[in-house]
């Protein structure tokens, strides 16, 4: 497993792993290489921020969500390639095509997951409260100076890493 989370030579995992530390480094974030422990225990894991005695609670959820779409993300691609294609690399997946797999397919639903969490009406008490949402992914988003202060309720838009 660690193999295929963390050391395939296959750029898939590579690109992937990049991606996410780009957007952990926007957020503050330091980074170091990925390993089988640190994926293991992201849920746990209070990540190492640039910053100090500030709120690193919507930092401490961003890191958990990136790592986990990541492996999740990794672990899929190497089962699509090895199981369904027999390894054959001229099916693997394209650059393009893993960038818009974890950019809008991965994160952008846990983006909008997390907006539409936030409403009292539908969750009642176990909605998430919007405040922790903003905390999440402030400092991440595409155009996020363009955004309305509460943007939580605002129309959707789409998540971009670049």
């Amino acid at each position: 497993m660690e193999h295929i989370l963390t050391d395939c030579q296959i750029p898939r995992q590579e690109l992937i792993w990049e991606m996410v530390q780009e957007i952990w480094e926007k957020k503050g974030g330091k980074w170091s290489r990925m390993t089988l422990g640190k994926i293991m225990a992201a849920a746990i894991k209070k990540p190492r921020l640039m910053w100090r005695g500030q709120k690193t609670r919507g930092a401490d959820r961003l890191y958990r969500i990136l790592i986990t779409e990541a492996a999740h993300l990794i672990w899929t691609l190497r089962c699509e390639c090895c199981i369904h294609n027999n390894d054959d690399p001229d099916k693997w997946q394209t650059m393009e095509e893993i960038i818009n797999r974890l950019s809008l397919a991965r994160i952008d639903t846990r983006l909008a997951l997390d907006r539409i969490m936030t409403s009292r009406k539908k969750f009642g008490k176990k909605a998430i409260k919007a405040e922790i949402v903003l905390q999440t992914w402030s400092g991440v988003l595409c155009g996020e100076r363009d955004l309305p202060e509460n943007w939580i309720v605002g129309p959707r838009f789409l998540w971009v890493t670049a």
